[in-house]
């Protein structure tokens, strides 16, 4: 199956086709004032029937995400390791406003998984905020359905969603996804229809992006690119918890060494526990001076070797984060 690439299948296909639609107006108002190219849009949308309707909110957003995304082009690939690890995580009380602090305007999260009778090649995440103090998450999965030709796995099916976030009434990612609550169909409107499973789990994986410590190494070059170059400059590479992952495989194997050398301990009254991983957890932690307000984050905690002899996997990794984006700039 051919791997998916953000920039190279959509520069001259999707994109091309989308800046036709729209016109090249709505596209650099889709880069530069979001909010303004979605209000310009949805005034459009109302004239329209109910037939086409649902075919073009799902054009706009396809044209948000990848406009914005267009602005930093940052492409995230996960561990298998931490990819298991998140998925095995309780959710809890796991706010969504935490995508609050997406790293940057519109990510590109690689996935390369299958997913019941799916692949699911990755998904595109877009922040953008509203002027009540509210934000707008777009989501754009692409996947392919596996069947029995070739034909039907080169064929990318792309799903768009948005969910409205309002940091004054915040739900639990967990009822998000029990609920399944969306903006879909007409502009306004909230159909309660439950996110589907590709989608969950590119939620999932853009948490752990927007979590305080997450572990980021560059695969390409870190230099920042200059705003003026930022729609023209090439994609950059993010490794994201490859450096955990290598450190719990090796730990896990030589927990799992220790544990096939150990003795037999028959006809003792207690026996030893045995090695076992516990699972990791999402908590919010305080940060700060304590004579000043302290502020919340939220932090991911991966899973721990229990009953291991030797060294314990460390709680927090040395990060390469993306470069700040400019304050001005800033949708």
């Amino acid at each position: 199956m051919r791997p998916y690439h953000p920039d190279l299948d959509t520069q001259d296909t999707r994109r091309q086709a989308l800046k036709a639609q729209g016109g090249a107006w709505l596209w650099a108002q889709a880069q530069l004032e979001p909010y303004m190219a979605l209000q310009h849009a949805l005034k459009k949308l109302n004239k329209l029937p109910g037939d086409g309707l649902s075919k073009t909110i799902h054009s706009l957003h396809m044209l948000l995400t990848q406009a914005q995304w267009s602005r930093t082009k940052g492409l995230y690939s996960f561990d298998e390791t931490l990819k298991d690890a998140l998925v095995q995580t309780p959710l809890n009380n796991l706010s969504d406003t935490i995508f609050n602090t997406l790293p940057e305007w519109s990510v590109y999260i690689r996935a390369e998984e299958q997913i019941g009778d799916d692949w699911l090649h990755g998904g595109y995440v877009c922040r953008i905020a509203f002027p009540d103090g509210s934000f707008g998450l777009f989501l754009l999965t692409i996947r392919a359905v596996l069947g029995s030709t070739a034909t039907d796995a080169e064929r990318f099916y792309f799903d768009s969603l948005q969910l409205p976030i309002n940091p004054q009434f915040p739900q639990t990612f967990a009822a998000r996804i029990q609920d399944g609550r969306a903006q879909q169909g007409r502009p306004g409107g909230i159909e309660a229809s439950r996110l589907s499973a590709w989608q969950e789990r590119i939620l999932l994986y853009a948490a752990y992006l927007c979590s305080a410590e997450p572990d980021l190494s560059c695969a390409g070059s870190a230099q920042h690119v200059p705003q003026r170059q930022q729609r023209v400059g090439p994609v950059r590479d993010w490794n994201v918890g490859f450096r955990f992952g290598a450190a719990f495989r090796r730990q896990l194997e030589e927990a799992t060494r220790q544990d096939a050398q150990r003795p037999p301990q028959e006809g003792q009254e207690r026996q030893r526990p045995r090695i076992h991983v516990r699972r990791g957890h999402w908590h919010t932690v305080l940060t700060g001076p304590r004579h000043q307000e302290r502020t919340r984050e939220i932090r991911w905690f991966g899973p721990v070797i229990v009953n291991a002899e030797g060294d314990e996997m460390p709680t927090t990794l040395w990060r390469q984060s993306p470069a700040p984006l400019p304050a001005q700039a800033q949708p």
